[in-house]
């Protein structure tokens, strides 16, 4: 199914597993470039290279707590990679 989201990029929370790996695999496969985050590094960096494996999308892994609302705005804050 096309989506149209080609060339989009997008923010999955919880992704190392369950509906948010789902989630993030599902875009990546409608051509979404993927900032993917959970609190375990070893999860999510293996989810990111899965994906990108199974898909050629551009994933991003990242290591974050977002049920703390400081560290969801610092890392939202942080600059973005081109």
């Amino acid at each position: 199914m096309d989506l149209k989201l080609s060339g989009k990029r997008a923010l999955v929370t919880a992704a190392s597993r369950g509906l948010g790996y789902a989630t993030a695999l599902g875009l990546a496969r409608e051509g979404v470039a993927l900032v993917i985050c959970s609190r375990d590094e070893a999860r999510i960096t293996e989810a990111a290279a899965r994906i990108h494996t199974e898909t050629g999308a551009r994933v991003e892994a990242l290591v974050a707590d977002v049920s703390s609302s400081e560290e969801a705005a610092r890392r939202a804050a942080r600059p973005r990679r081109s």
